[in-house]
């Protein structure tokens, strides 16, 4: 807490200095402050300390400085979701009004039209679920963010991992904890794909991120390989969706279950003309991926795809493979 307290001093002495209250160091700085906040969870100082950062970006004439630095700007977003989605906090920058983190990701990050128009899709079959479309929406935002702005500095900046971390944990919580009781069979089968789905992709971010044990069960991919099974003739306009859904369960099963997800992927290749793993990651990464996560088991899932033989005995051609 002494440190806490010197560093808290030399913030307000720093601010009210005109030749330092621009310094890209302050503002790393208030930073730092915040994810202090987010690990301690501490919604308090959170709201003090963004109250501070926005401060910061009106005396630099607002985001445009932070063109340079990559990694402060994805922190900034990443943050922000936190903050919503820890503390119920709105945002302080990036635009004026009443409107929601999640709207100021989408405006910067827009989905490809294709993505867009079968999450609508989805959207509109299990309108009981709209959690479903906001979380997903929530993910590709987030996930091309760190794409494009943060690859590199996602493995040298301590800042960035624990708020990536714990918004992949609210994420995680929200998909795992949807309540199905009441829905049909083939309703309560798609969420539970989609929903597992995406508890995977997030249970894979918090092993990248923070080195930790999977929270993931086999119980996880049981229930979602039945929904699987259930819900198999329900994707059409889905496809891509679906593909990522199969393979999200692939990376993370073993065993049996690995090769079901394996053959399910043969299967969804076959009826989708997809001969070439290439065409696989084409779709994948327009869909949730950040190259540094994603790659190692995307290329190892994607070996066994390709050599797997049918019943037939013949395997998918292995052009444009690239292991």
């Amino acid at each position: 807490m002494r440190l806490y307290g010197n560093a808290l001093t030399s913030v307000h002495e720093r601010l009210g200095n005109p030749n330092t209250q621009r310094s890209i160091g302050l503002f790393t700085g208030v930073l730092m402050f915040l994810a202090l906040d987010l690990l301690q969870l501490d919604p308090a100082r959170f709201q003090i300390n963004a109250a501070g950062v926005k401060r910061l970006v009106k005396l630099q004439g607002g985001l445009k400085f932070l063109d340079d630095y990559l990694a402060h700007r994805t922190f900034l977003l990443v943050a922000e979701l936190c903050g919503a989605y820890t503390f119920d906090f709105p945002p302080n920058y990036y635009i004026q009004g009443d409107i929601s983190q999640r709207e100021v990701a989408r405006a910067h990050f827009p989905m490809p039209k294709r993505l867009t128009n079968q999450l609508l899709s989805l959207q509109q079959r299990l309108s009981s679920y709209p959690i479903l479309y906001t979380t997903l929406h929530d993910m590709y935002a987030l996930s091309t963010h760190i794409k494009h702005d943060g690859s590199k500095a996602f493995c040298v900046n301590v800042a960035l991992d624990p708020s990536i971390y714990i918004v992949s944990m609210k994420y995680f919580q929200i998909l795992n904890d949807i309540d199905t009781s009441t829905a049909s069979d083939e309703v309560k089968a798609m969420v539970a794909v989609v929903a597992y789905a995406g508890v995977l992709c997030m249970n894979v971010f918090r092993i990248a991120i923070a080195d930790c044990p999977t929270l993931v069960h086999r119980n996880h991919i049981l229930r979602m390989k039945a929904g699987i099974e259930v819900s198999m003739g329900m994707w059409n306009g889905l496809e891509d969706l679906y593909l990522w859904c199969l393979i999200q369960g692939g990376i993370m099963a073993c065993g049996e279950d690995r090769v079901c997800f394996v053959e399910f992927v043969i299967e969804h290749m076959r009826k989708q003309g997809l001969r070439e793993w290439r065409d696989v990651m084409d779709i994948l990464e327009h869909v949730f991926y950040v190259e540094l996560i994603f790659a190692r088991d995307y290329t190892m899932f994607g070996q066994e795809v390709m050599a797997l033989p049918d019943a037939e005995g013949d395997t998918i051609p292995l052009r444009g493979f690239v292991a």
